[in-house]
C-alpha cells in the first residue's frame, strides 16, 4: 500500500474532480468523513452529476476561524492511497479504518477532538482512495501535519499487516536526497551533465574520505574548489555545529551562492555524523595534501585496496549467513561506499559515469537507517584507510590490470552486501548492491584481464577474518606501505 501527499489551495475543485465519473472514476462515493459520511454523501442532480456544494461548504467551515497570519496558503492536504493490483479488494469499512488512522496518526483530526480538521475519503476504484483534509481547526489554532510523510508510511505498513496485503519495505530515511525539478531544469539550461546537488554530494563524500578531522575536511573541500561556510552554535558562539557548501558559479537570481547544508546532500553527511567516522592518522597514512608518486607504491596501494575489499566481502558474507554474526557486517557495509567512491575518483575521473553510479548505489545499499553512522570496527577502519590512500593517488590512466583487479574486488564486496540485505529483508538495498556489483563487472569486462589471483586471495572472499582485519591483511604477505 502506497500513499502520496500533495497540497492544494481550493477544496471545491478537488471534490468536483473526485466525484466526476469517468473510465478511471467508477462509482465515486464517500467511505468516511469527519461526520456521518452517509449524510454527507453529495446528492445527484437531474443531469446525473453530483452536487458537491454542501460537502465543500462543510469542509471549509473552519477556515474563517483560522487567523490569516497562521493560515497556510496550500490549505488542502490531499492524500491518494493505493493498494497493489494483486491485493484483495478492501471493503468500504476497511478503507474507512485506514483513512481514519491517517488523520489521527498525522495529528490532523485526533480521536475525540471536536476541533480537529474536517476530512472526507472518496473511493472511485477498487484499490484506490483519496483522502481530502482542510488544514483549519475549529478552535482557530494552526493545523499542521505531524511528520506526515513518515506517518503515512507507518499507517500503510500497519494496514498491510492488518488486512493481509502485499508488504512493502518500511521507510527508514536512507534514500539519497533527490534534486528538485528546478535543480534539474537549471542544470539542463546550463548544459550540465547533472544537477549541482549531485556534484556537491560526490565531492563532499570524497573530501570526507580524505579527512581525519574537521580541519582536514575543510582543507579537502577547499582543494576541490568548493565554497565553504561554517555554522556556529547560538548558545556557544565559538562552537562549530555544521557546515554548508556551494559550487562556484552556481548562483541565485540576485547573484548569491546557492548553499547546501551537509544533511541536504545526504543523511550521513551532517558534521556530527561525519565526525563519528573520522579516526586519527594511522601508520602509513600520507600527510594531508600530499600525493603518492612512486609507480611501484601506486600499484601496491591499488592491490592493497583490492585485498581489503575481499577481506570485507568475506566478513559481510559471514554476517549474512551465520545467525550468530548477524549485525556484525553493518560497519563494513557502511564503509564500502567510501572505498567505491575513492575507486570511482581514481579510475573514473571524478565525474558522472558507470563507476560513480555504482559507488552511489553502494552508498545507498550500505546506508544505516535514519542516517546513523554504525560504530566502526577493524574491517570498516581498514576500508576507510585504504580509501584515503586511493585518494592520495589522484587519478590513474593506463593501468588497466590494476583497475580490473580492484573493480572485481569491489564487485564481490557489493554482492556480499546484497546477500546481507536480502537476509535482512531490505530488498531495495539488496537491489542497489546487486546493481552496483553488476555494473562493476560489466565495466571490468571492457578492461584487460586482471592478473591471476592466488588461492589464498580467493579463499578470503568466503571466510571472515578471525581477528582484526588489519592483521588478516598482514598474513601471510604484508602489503608494503607507499613511499612518500
Amino acid at each position: 500500500m502506497i500513499g502520496k501527499v500533495v497540497r492544494g489551495k481550493e477544496v471545491h475543485g478537488l471534490l468536483y474532480y473526485l466525484f466526476r465519473e469517468s473510465e478511471e472514476h467508477v462509482d465515486p462515493h464517500l467511505v468516511g468523513a469527519f461526520d456521518d459520511h452517509e449524510l454527507l454523501e453529495p446528492p445527484r442532480l437531474p443531469d446525473g452529476s453530483r452536487d458537491i456544494g454542501p460537502l465543500g461548504r462543510w469542509m471549509n467551515q473552519f477556515i474563517k476561524l483560522t487567523p490569516p497570519q497562521i493560515r497556510p496558503k496550500a490549505i488542502v492536504w490531499h492524500l491518494s492511497i493505493s493498494a497493489a493490483p494483486e491485493d484483495r479488494t478492501l471493503t468500504d469499512a476497511e478503507w474507512r479504518q485506514v483513512c481514519a488512522d491517517m488523520v489521527v496518526r498525522t495529528g490532523l483530526a485526533p480521536a475525540d477532538d471536536p476541533h480537529g480538521c474536517r476530512w472526507a475519503a472518496v473511493r472511485h476504484a477498487d484499490n484506490h482512495v483519496h483522502l481530502v483534509v482542510v488544514l483549519a481547526r475549529g478552535d482557530g489554532r494552526r493545523a499542521h501535519p505531524d511528520s506526515d510523510y513518515h506517518r503515512v508510511g507507518e499507517v500503510c505498513r500497519d494496514a498491510e499487516i492488518r488486512h493481509g496485503l502485499r508488504r512493502t519495505r518500511a521507510r527508514n530515511r536512507t534514500a539519497e536526497p533527490r534534486p528538485t525539478r528546478a535543480e534539474q531544469e537549471k542544470a539542463a539550461r546550463h548544459g550540465q551533465e547533472e544537477p549541482v546537488r549531485v556534484r556537491l554530494a560526490r565531492t563532499v563524500r570524497a573530501a570526507a574520505v580524505s579527512a581525519h578531522d574537521r580541519d582536514s575536511f575543510a582543507a579537502a573541500l577547499e582543494r576541490d574548489g568548493l565554497l565553504v561556510r561554517w555554522r556556529h552554535s547560538d548558545r556557544n558562539p565559538g562552537e562549530i555545529t555544521g557546515y554548508a557548501v556551494a559550487w562556484p558559479g552556481d548562483l541565485t537570481g540576485d547573484g548569491q551562492p546557492v548553499w547546501y547544508g551537509g544533511s541536504r546532500l545526504g543523511a550521513d553527511l551532517s558534521l556530527p555524523k561525519l565526525a563519528r567516522r573520522w579516526t586519527p592518522p594511522a601508520d602509513g597514512d600520507v600527510p594531508e595534501g600530499q600525493r603518492i608518486v612512486d609507480p611501484a607504491a601506486r600499484r601496491q596501494t591499488v592491490a592493497d585496496a583490492a585485498r581489503a575489499a575481499r577481506v570485507a566481502a568475506g566478513h559481510i558474507h559471514t554476517a549474512a549467513t551465520d545467525p550468530a554474526a548477524a549485525g556484525t557486517g553493518e560497519p563494513a557495509a557502511h564503509a564500502a561506499g567510501d572505498l567505491a567512491g575513492a575507486a570511482a575518483h581514481l579510475f573514473g575521473g571524478g565525474g558522472p559515469g558507470v563507476l560513480d553510479g555504482a559507488a552511489r548505489r553502494l552508498v545507498q545499499a550500505g546506508a544505516a537507517p535514519y542516517g546513523r553512522t554504525p560504530h566502526a570496527d577493524g574491517t570498516a577502519d581498514l576500508l576507510r584507510g585504504q580509501a584515503r590512500l586511493l585518494r592520495a593517488l589522484g587519478r590513474i590512466g593506463g593501468q588497466r590490470n590494476d583497475a580490473a583487479e580492484l573493480l572485481l574486488a569491489l564487485a564481490e564486496l557489493a554482492e556480499a552486501i546484497a546477500r546481507l540485505r536480502r537476509a535482512q529483508q531490505a530488498l531495495d538495498a539488496a537491489r542497489d548492491a546487486q546493481a552496483a556489483g553488476d555494473a562493476l563487472r560489466q565495466h571490468t569486462a571492457a578492461l584487460s584481464p586482471p592478473r591471476p589471483r592466488t588461492a589464498a586471495v580467493r579463499a578470503s572472499t568466503v571466510a571472515a577474518p578471525s581477528q582484526d582485519a588489519r592483521s588478516t591483511l598482514a598474513d601471510p604477505t604484508p602489503p608494503t606501505r607507499p613511499h612518500r
